[in-house]
């Protein structure tokens, strides 16, 4: 009788094991989407938000694809500073290639045009994140951080 009783444990044991890690509940899948960060910089790498320079409400933000915006990052409560503080975040378009004005008071409007990449993920689900950015025919560097959905574009003033 026991080895019956250990006969039907261990069978149940291995059938209830599966590898079946890639399967998730689409109803509950909850993905990380990618951010896409500007830092204002001086030709000392100092952030110009950070040091008072320009001011979050002296920035607006255009793009040329609905639903384009931005946010400003403030400075968060850490004891050390984070890498996005005092920056701020645009949203990404779906397409392969979209625009930005950023405009700044007492500045001339900075045009940045970005280049995308369609990533598709689990559950049906895709997002795009930029690869290559340009302003006024110079081409910017895009960052990306330890986390692999932040970019970090500086644009230097």
């Amino acid at each position: 009788m026991k080895r019956v009783f250990t006969f039907f444990v261990l069978v149940s044991c291995v059938l209830s094991c599966s590898n079946d890690d890639d399967r998730i509940d689409c109803a509950l899948f909850d993905p990380a989407f990618p951010l896409l960060i500007l830092k204002f910089v001086d030709e000392n790498g100092d952030n110009l938000i950070e040091n008072g320079t320009i001011l979050p409400d002296d920035i607006s933000a255009t793009g040329n694809f609905t639903g384009a915006g931005f946010r400003f990052i403030p400075p968060s409560m850490a004891i050390q500073p984070l890498p996005f503080d005092n920056t701020i975040s645009l949203s990404i378009a779906s397409m392969e290639s979209f625009q930005y004005t950023i405009s700044l008071k007492d500045q001339q409007p900075i045009s940045i045009d970005f280049g995308a990449e369609k990533v598709n993920i689990q559950c049906n689900i895709s997002y795009y994140i930029p690869v290559n950015a340009n302003s006024n025919g110079n081409d910017l560097n895009i960052d990306q951080s330890n986390n692999s959905l932040d970019f970090l574009v500086e644009i230097s003033l």
